[in-house]
C-alpha cells in the first residue's frame, strides 16, 4: 500500500486552491479568456517545434 504523500490538510488546501481558479474562470472577461487559451495553444505549438527540432538534430 502507497505512502500518503499529504495529510488531510493538504488535500483540504488542494480543493480550496482548485475551488478558487474554477472562481476566477468564471469571473474572468470574454478577452482574458480568449487570451489565456491563445497562450497555452503558443505553448503547445513552441514544444511541437522544440521537439521536432530535437528530432531532426538526432538524425
Amino acid at each position: 500500500m502507497p505512502k500518503r504523500k499529504r495529510g488531510i490538510i493538504g488535500d483540504a488546501a488542494s480543493r480550496r486552491e482548485a475551488i478558487r481558479k474554477r472562481e476566477r474562470r468564471v469571473f474572468e472577461t470574454e478577452e482574458e479568456r480568449s487570451r489565456r487559451l491563445s497562450t497555452m495553444a503558443q505553448r503547445g505549438q513552441d514544444r511541437r517545434a522544440e521537439e521536432t527540432e530535437e528530432q531532426r538534430n538526432s538524425r
